[in-house]
Order: C-alpha cells, then structure tokens, then sequence
C-alpha cells in the first residue's frame, strides 16, 4: 500500500488522483475504473463504494469531501482502485488494483 500525500482536514475536501501504467512501465486508458473510501478497518466511508470513473483516461482526478473525510470515529482512509486494460502483448481484461492510505487532521478549537 502506497502513502498518499495529502494530509486534508477533517470535514474538508481534498482531490485524488489516479495513474494507471500498462505491464512495461508505459500510460494505459483503462476500460473500466471504480474506487472505494473505507477506514483502517475496512468499513465503507459515505458509501463510497465501487464509484466508477465514467470516463476512464490515462490519469483520472476524483474530490473527496465532508463525510468523505470525516475524522472523528477514525484519523485515516484507504482508497483503493480497481481498474481494466487491454494490453497489445497479453489482451482484454488485464486487471489492475492499488490501494493508498492518507491521514486526515483532526479539526482543534482554539482554546479561549
């Protein structure tokens, strides 16, 4: 699992982003994508599961946002893609899947 370096606050919005590489290093467009937000433990985040990507390319940006990022039950996520190429060497239906984890700073009153 890779960290992800974004470090959004609790409650406030932050963006993804997805590259996807072929089995010799080089950009594939995928023919399918979907990602899934769930805590430490493994519980699904704001129903964040299996969103697909409707327009699949080389490199893919999604926002995470409020509920998304709540961090008051858990300070970090997992987001994991899932994603389908075609690769000219081995065909269709050649999977890919990946997972990063991020922190989430917890919001602080100030003290009075």
């Amino acid at each position: 699992m890779q960290t992800i370096n974004i470090t959004p606050k609790d409650g406030s919005s932050a963006t993804i982003t997805f590259t996807y590489t072929g089995e010799d290093g080089t950009a594939v467009t995928p023919t399918s994508v979907t990602w899934t937000l769930t805590d430490l433990l493994g519980k699904i985040i704001n129903s964040r599961k299996d969103v697909s990507i409707v327009t699949p390319s080389t490199s893919n940006t999604f926002l995470l946002s409020g509920d998304d990022l709540d961090g008051s039950d858990e300070e970090g996520r997992i987001v994991t893609c899932n994603a389908v190429y075609t690769s000219a060497t081995y065909g269709a239906g050649i999977p890919l899947r990946e997972q990063g984890h991020f922190s989430i700073s917890l919001f602080t009153a100030p003290r009075p």
